[in-house]
């Protein structure tokens, strides 16, 4: 009878090990820029994606990046960042608060926002569930480095120009837009809804 338990017990364990099992990791690097309001006209929130990435558990990704400035350039490629990065952002998902929306101030009376670029990370599950973080640089919490060190490697390997171009990024396109998607989703949300007046043109 004993025997019969711990099996159960164990069968029960490596099913709940396997219903938490990680998929993979989608990263967004994002700011949001205004369009300058003019003659009282509503103001147009536009999403710049600087950086989307999916990665698996041993570091290895597929990257989307854009440069904006002075010329917009766009790039698709496969990389791979330190398995340690992944490990520790995958340790520390049980401390992360799960937050999906970003803390976005935007100044209606001069008609820009005041934000830095935003970290947001997916966690997807074999199970087909998620879990959904961000950070932002202002942020200093432990638990959250581990998000900054993936931002810095997965830049540095674009700058350096460690990677391999992609073929076919079609479904790199796909999801990246469907992340964004999401993210304009969760984020407009918080913006404030002002007046039309407070968009009159300063100075």
């Amino acid at each position: 009878m004993k025997k019969l338990t711990w099996l159960f017990a164990l069968i029960l364990i490596n099913c709940s090990s396997n219903e938490n099992e990680i998929k993979n990791i989608e990263f967004l690097s994002y700011s949001w820029n205004v369009e300058t309001p003019i003659n009282k006209v509503k103001p147009k929130f536009k999403l710049e994606c600087e950086i989307y990435s999916a990665i698996d558990k041993n570091g290895n990704n597929k990257t989307y990046s854009c440069n904006y400035h002075p010329n917009k350039t766009e790039e698709y490629f496969e990389s791979t960042v330190d398995k340690k990065i992944i490990d520790s952002l995958i340790h520390h998902t049980n401390k992360l608060t799960k937050k999906s929306k970003s803390q976005i101030n935007y100044l209606a009376n001069i008609g820009c926002i005041k934000a830095p670029p935003f970290l947001r990370i997916k966690i997807n599950y074999k199970n087909e569930t998620s879990k959904t973080y961000y950070y932002n640089f202002i942020e200093d919490d432990k638990e959250y480095s581990s998000i900054m060190k993936l931002y810095t490697a997965l830049q540095k390997n674009r700058i350096e120009e460690n990677y391999s171009k992609i073929k076919d990024n079609s479904d790199l396109k796909i999801n990246k837009d469907e992340f964004i998607k999401y993210t304009i989703n969760e984020d407009t949300l918080n913006f404030p809804k002002p007046k039309i007046i407070d968009f009159i043109p300063q100075g």
